[in-house]
C-alpha cells in the first residue's frame, strides 16, 4: 500500500479509504499486542506512521492520544 502510493493516488475513494482504515487498525493491533518480535513491530510501526498512525493527535503536537484503545492521560 505504501510502496504503490495507494493512499495518495486513491485518496477520497470510499473503497480505498476503508482499506487504509482497516490496515491502520490491523497494524495498531500488531504493534500493541506484542505478539511480534521487536524488529517486526518496529517495521509495522514505521508503515503505520507512513499511513497515518491514528493513536497520535495532530492537533496536540502529535502526542499520543490513544494506547490500546484507551485515551492517554495528559
Amino acid at each position: 500500500m505504501v510502496e504503490t502510493r495507494l493512499t495518495e493516488k486513491a485518496a477520497g475513494h470510499p473503497a480505498s479509504d476503508a482499506l487504509v482504515r482497516r490496515c491502520r487498525h490491523w497494524l495498531v493491533e500488531l504493534v500493541e499486542d506484542g505478539h511480534l518480535p521487536a524488529l517486526a513491530r518496529a517495521e509495522a510501526g514505521d508503515i503505520l506512521g507512513q499511513l497515518g498512525d491514528p493513536r497520535f493527535d495532530a492537533t496536540n503536537l502529535h502526542l499520543p492520544a490513544r494506547f490500546r484503545g484507551q485515551p492517554e492521560p495528559f
